[in-house]
């Protein structure tokens, strides 16, 4: 037991000893003010150009996907990425919603679509809740597994609109659907 508390107590002054030599070397206000300056945003009254969405600089992931058919409704969870420290990110994303089934990988159901604006105001990293009206795909109700899927769209000056990310394979990055069907009880 000796051992047990001589070992904690070593252990203990290692990492204040540690902590109190990084507090010496950088001050925490210089630390602290690094960070924030940092991750601001140039937030000016007038409207900023349109960024382009480029495959390489948002990573996404589908957290949670569910669709109400009954109401015309669905939701998606979305956590989303902005990749590089030093570009500004987009105004505003939209994703192109869908679901797919494992027996057709490739062929996916587009159900409705969604824009973010101002998505990455508060961070680089966020979680955001995607709420869309369906554009009125059938569903069957025979089939018991659906997964949804996002796309990222974007919009140049012109208003015309392009798909930035997809896979062919409406499975990679798929969630199971949960799917709220007037046929099924």
């Amino acid at each position: 037991m000796r051992k047990h508390i001589i070992g904690f107590t070593l252990f203990t002054f290692i990492v204040v000893s540690a902590a109190i030599i990084y507090a010496i070397i950088y001050p925490f206000k210089e630390v602290h003010e690094k960070n924030v300056t940092a991750c601001r945003f140039n937030r000016s009254e007038e409207p900023r150009p349109p960024v382009l969405v480029q495959a390489s600089r948002l990573k996404y992931e589908l957290k949670n996907f569910f669709v109400d058919l009954e109401k015309g409704t669905g939701t998606a969870e979305l956590k989303l990425e902005w990749m590089p420290d030093m570009e500004t990110p987009p105004a505003g994303l939209r994703f192109d919603l869908g679901v797919a089934t494992a027996e057709k990988p490739l062929h996916g159901i587009q159900l409705g679509s969604c824009y973010l604006d101002e998505p990455f105001a508060y961070g680089r990293t966020v979680t955001k809740t995607c709420e869309f009206k369906l554009w009125g795909a059938t569903l069957d109700p025979k089939v018991k597994n659906y997964y949804g899927y996002a796309e990222v769209a974007d919009r140049d000056d012109g208003g015309s609109t392009k798909l930035v990310q997809i896979e062919k394979n409406r499975m990679i990055g798929a969630v199971p659907a949960l799917v709220k069907h007037p046929k099924k009880k």
